[in-house]
């Protein structure tokens, strides 16, 4: 329910860019903005519901007899897939270079239709045949030929400018899923990781203006900088902290199911109620601001994360919300095939030659656009999840 939800919100702030006048508090905040809008709060939420499956995924492997080498090479594969993925969608965004075969008609498409042919959910039965194994080697040679012949509007090369939203959930997912794999023993070294990216993410994040605008360790051209971003790809730890935040969510609620909902229920509310403190603390000396990923909104995220999904918790049985997330179900159970949908729907209907006229891109009439497209890619995904289109890493 969680997870759909905040894909349902994803897709609504991603498409904003249609509308005229959108109010400030939808949006995301500038560069150096102290501020946090709702566009804000999607991609860390979304990271902290990536945090809260990692252990249940996991100990079900284990459940099901699964070895310690194969989560491993689970969690490498999961993670290479994201971040191939990410890297593939990002290249688009500088456009193409006038006369080259792909065109923001058909780079997207070619490439998600070889990710659906690499990662697609094939029926058990097909395990081992020729024909899922000829799809699968036919998806790489595509993308690898879509690399190869790649060139951007300013003349460069298939590159990985920046890892795309898909490859920070990719590495951010690699380094937690690691980390709880080597600490799942121990719950205190679970907790141990979070307190040690939240020490990185005090010393190296720039402090405002009004405490000299400079972090306590700078990061430019030294082997600190170098081993944070070009090998571990930490960078200030925010979103890792973000997700190591959702695995010590579930790890904490574990250890309380057997105390009933009740104290779930008030634990996970305290929980938010502290992380919001703390984002009103830490903004004394940070501004909030998504693109710089800084300490208060990482901690807002998390109160915002914990009390949504301990109400969701508490009270998923009911009607209301059952039939809530009945609408909605398929940005929960196939989230990565509805967020390549839209970017199928935007080329669909520029093909098409189909536009929204001018006074419909109000605030109101406009907003409601977004709602309905949002909720239309939903059901899209949905329908692909029938036909058994269904991405999953």
């Amino acid at each position: 329910m969680f997870r759909a939800l905040t894909m349902a919100v994803m897709l609504f702030v991603n498409d904003l860019w249609r509308v005229k006048d959108v109010p400030k508090w939808m949006e995301h905040a500038d560069w150096a903005e102290d501020f946090m809008g709702l566009a804000d709060f999607v991609f860390p939420c979304f990271l902290f519901a990536v945090g809260l499956s990692i252990p249940y995924a996991i100990e079900n492997r284990f459940l099901k007899g699964r070895s310690v080498e194969s989560t491993l090479s689970h969690i490498l594969s999961r993670s290479i897939a994201l971040l191939l993925m990410g890297v593939f969608l990002v290249n688009s965004e500088g456009g193409f270079a006038e006369g080259s075969f792909f065109t923001a008609n058909n780079y997207r498409p070619i490439c998600i239709a070889a990710f659906f042919m690499i990662w697609n959910v094939y029926p058990k039965s097909w395990d081992g045949k020729w024909f899922k194994m000829s799809l699968q080697v036919a998806g790489l040679l595509i993308l690898t030929i879509v690399a190869f012949n790649f060139v951007s509007a300013k003349g460069t090369m298939f590159a990985a400018k920046w890892w795309g939203i898909l490859g920070i959930i990719g590495w951010a997912y690699l380094f937690s899923a690691i980390a709880y794999l080597l600490c799942r023993q121990s719950r205190y070294g679970i907790y141990i990781v979070w307190s040690i990216l939240f020490i990185i993410n005090v010393f190296v994040s720039p402090f405002n203006d009004t405490w000299g605008g400079k972090p306590i360790v700078p990061l430019q051209d030294n082997f600190l900088g170098t081993f944070l971003h070009d090998t571990l790809h930490i960078d200030n730890a925010s979103h890792h902290l973000l997700v190591m935040s959702g695995v010590c969510f579930t790890v904490l609620m574990s250890r309380l199911n057997e105390k009933g909902s009740s104290i779930q229920l008030k634990a996970g509310l305290v929980i938010a109620v502290v992380m919001a403190a703390m984002s009103l603390i830490t903004n004394v000396f940070w501004i909030f601001n998504k693109l710089s990923a800084t300490l208060p909104w990482v901690f807002m995220a998390v109160a915002a994360s914990a009390a949504l999904y301990t109400i969701f918790a508490k009270f998923h049985t009911t009607r209301a919300m059952r039939g809530f997330f009945t609408i909605i179900k398929p940005a929960g159970t196939a989230t990565l095939t509805v967020y390549m949908v839209p970017s199928l729907m935007y080329v669909l209907g520029n093909v098409l030659g189909i536009e929204c006229p001018e006074w419909s891109k109000g605030a109101g009439i406009g907003l409601i656009n977004c709602l309905c497209f949002s909720l239309l890619c939903i059901v899209v995904g949905g329908l692909m999840e029938r036909c058994k289109l269904k991405l999953k890493v």
